[in-house]
């Protein structure tokens, strides 16, 4: 048993990973937690776990529309099952943005968090010119 958001009893599991991949990977879900619970879904039945790795991704009204897990999740698809990422490349192209093809080639080469990195770097930097602004404002006034 666990607690949810509201302090509700919950269980952690329903016992079938594909199951919990499919409620449990939600937007802002860590790449970590998207993985774990990828891998453990794609050893019970990898063709299910792949479908609901694909449905992350779904944009026109087929899927959750939720970009960061579905990138997690196709980067440990290359990792693990690559053949399998390349395969389902058409099929990828129709559910999901052609975008997503060049997104996924530059985290390959740059580290799956590349994006996040430039995201904490950009507001690390908008803070310190605030503070510089103020203490400016501050002098001047």
């Amino acid at each position: 048993m666990t607690r949810t958001e509201n302090n509700s009893a919950t269980y952690a599991s329903s016992g079938n990973p594909c199951v919990d991949f499919f409620f449990q990977v939600v937007p802002d879900t860590a790449a970590e937690r998207v993985t774990a619970l990828l891998a453990a879904a794609w050893a019970q039945d990898p063709l299910t776990a792949l479908k609901l790795a694909c449905n992350l991704r779904g944009v026109r009204g087929t899927g959750k529309s939720d970009k960061e897990g579905f990138y997690a999740a196709a980067l440990w698809m290359h990792e693990k099952h690559p053949k399998t990422l390349a395969g389902n490349v058409p099929a990828l192209a129709e559910f999901s943005y052609l975008k997503d093809f060049p997104e996924l080639l530059y985290r390959l080469i740059h580290g799956a968090d590349v994006r996040k990195l430039a995201k904490d770097k950009a507001a690390a930097e908008k803070a310190v010119r605030k503070v510089n602004e103020a203490r400016v404002a501050k002098t001047a006034g």
